[in-house]
């Protein structure tokens, strides 16, 4: 294993086979986790917003039809930690199709509902949202 940083002392370590600090005695096993998680954790850009944004962050884009039929409606995100949240919607005739996104690390689940007879709305501070007209 590497030297890492322990969070309590600060000193670069190689953490004891009980996963203490050598320096301070405490335990790093977050340490170590967050050490594991950058390690194993490709970048990936997670605040895109839209297409042009996308394209303006990342070097190597491909882009194929409109991706931004979806409407990005609330998002949230951390680098750091590796994980993304996102609510998407697209209109279509007789209502509008949700996609909710979360994303930790490499792992990916997505879930889609159609919402009959709803629109997607824009309030005052152009925030997005969803309203069924029934």
């Amino acid at each position: 294993m590497n030297e890492i940083k322990c969070g309590n002392c600060g000193q670069e370590v190689i953490p004891d086979e009980m996963n203490n600090c050598p320096e301070c005695g405490v335990n790093m096993i977050e340490d170590i986790e967050e050490y594991e998680r950058m390690v194993n954790h490709k970048s990936k850009t997670l605040n895109v917003l839209d297409t042009a944004d996308a394209k303006d962050k990342i070097s190597d884009v491909e882009v194929f039809g409109n991706p931004d039929a979806w409407v990005l409606i609330t998002k949230a995100s951390s680098k750091k930690e590796g994980w993304m949240k996102s609510t998407k919607a697209m209109s279509t005739i007789n209502g509008v199709i949700v996609l909710v996104s979360t994303q930790q690390g490499n792992n990916i689940a997505e879930s889609t509902v159609f919402i009959p007879n709803a629109f997607i709305g824009t309030d005052e501070n152009g925030n997005r949202f969803i309203q069924n007209n029934i």
